[in-house]
């Protein structure tokens, strides 16, 4: 367990930013999340429910998880922290989870659109093939990417009963769980597997390969983009 909760800012817990973005999101992006879901089903594409969405929302931020002891202290000296990169970490996070949830079909596919969501919320699905390694943080208090994607799964891992409860797609938490373990075991693999995977999936979404995550993926990166 890490000894310190994670922030999303000075004074806000990234539990609670987190909670407030997933309400948000759902409120503002429901209504185009079920006509999306209306013109995917009529064209026999598999979709997903709206708890994706609050998903979504839920865990765009999970990097900022991997950013804890340096941004408190940046805090505490009357400093902004900094979360450069933390998009990356959290969609490699997600991307992890995903790859662990193969045998879920819905897991699976709802992981892969809240990775998207999570790498892309600083940046638009206008250019889908945005290098990831490029986004990846240089070291931020003697860290690797590779500790803070485990620092973040760690963080998701230990929250997750509290985050997901009452919501419908829990069964990705096995998923979140096994990924942690993973990342915790070997960082460094961790992170070169979420990396190949993710870059995977862009690939596909770039050359129009996967219509239907794509359009999930658009309406899941905007939603959590304008409460954030």
């Amino acid at each position: 367990m890490q000894p310190r909760s994670p922030i999303a800012w000075c004074g806000i817990s990234l539990e609670s930013h987190s909670k407030a973005v997933a309400w948000l999101a759902t409120r503002l992006y429901t209504a185009e999340w079920e006509r999306m879901k209306r013109i995917q089903s009529s064209q026999g594409a598999p979709v997903l429910c709206s708890e994706w969405l609050w998903l979504a929302g839920l865990l765009h931020d999970a990097g900022k998880a991997g950013y804890t002891q340096q941004a408190l202290e940046r805090c505490a000296n009357n400093r902004a922290p900094s979360f450069q990169g933390h998009e990356a970490i959290g969609g490699l996070a997600l991307a992890l989870a995903a790859l662990e949830a193969r045998g879920n079909p819905v897991a699976e596919r709802g992981l892969w659109a809240t990775s998207l969501a999570a790498l892309l919320h600083h940046h638009g699905m206008a250019k889908p093939a945005t290098s990831i390694t490029a986004l990846l943080p240089s070291s931020k208090g003697g860290k690797t990417a590779a500790e803070m994607l485990a620092e973040a799964l760690e963080w998701l891992a230990a929250t997750w009963p509290r985050l997901a409860a009452g919501h419908g797609p829990i069964e990705a938490g096995d998923a979140v769980m096994a990924a942690a373990r993973q990342a915790s075991k070997n960082p460094g693999y961790a992170l070169r597997r979420a990396l190949r995977g993710l870059e995977d999936t862009l690939a596909r979404l770039n050359s129009g390969g996967d219509p239907g995550l794509a359009a999930t993926a658009v309406v899941a990166v905007a939603a959590v983009s304008v409460p954030d």
